[in-house]
């Protein structure tokens, strides 16, 4: 019984304790390359060409400029609408991923203590003084 109650009271280090080390990998490649992230559906605006020569020229590339400052606010915009959705997504891939392995890990242990558990029987020393084994999983 002493032993569960260690296996037990080490789970969450061992749960915890290698993701405080190295993260975690999306289909095998490292998260952690630092891969830079780019927009795949927004189109940023090139820069005018400016070329002054008097005044008319001056207005026009004023003009030209605020026209280029109205399109990179709406690439900007899409960008990030873009980069929240792609990061929402990210997050919820990891909290799915997560829970599968918490999961997993939980039904193994439980099969490892079940198999355990089926010898208590035979080889587990008799209850002293009135006590009764704790069922599978109630330590």
């Amino acid at each position: 019984m002493l032993l569960f109650r260690t296996i037990l009271l080490a789970l969450p280090l061992c749960l915890a304790g290698p993701g405080l080390a190295t993260a975690g990998m999306l289909d095998r490649p490292e998260i952690t390359d630092y891969r830079v992230w780019e927009s795949t559906r927004c189109y940023k605006p090139r820069a005018p060409n400016v070329q002054i020569t008097d005044a008319v020229t001056f207005n026009l590339a004023v003009e030209g400029f605020n026209q280029y400052m109205l399109h990179m606010r709406r690439y900007l915009e899409c960008a990030e609408q873009e980069a929240n959705e792609d990061y929402a997504s990210l997050k919820r891939v990891l909290e799915q991923g997560l829970a599968l392995v918490r999961s997993e890990s939980l039904r193994d242990l439980q099969d490892a203590r079940e198999n355990i558990e089926q010898f208590r029987s035979l080889y587990a020393p008799e209850p002293q003084g009135g006590e009764t084994p704790p069922a599978p999983g109630q330590n």
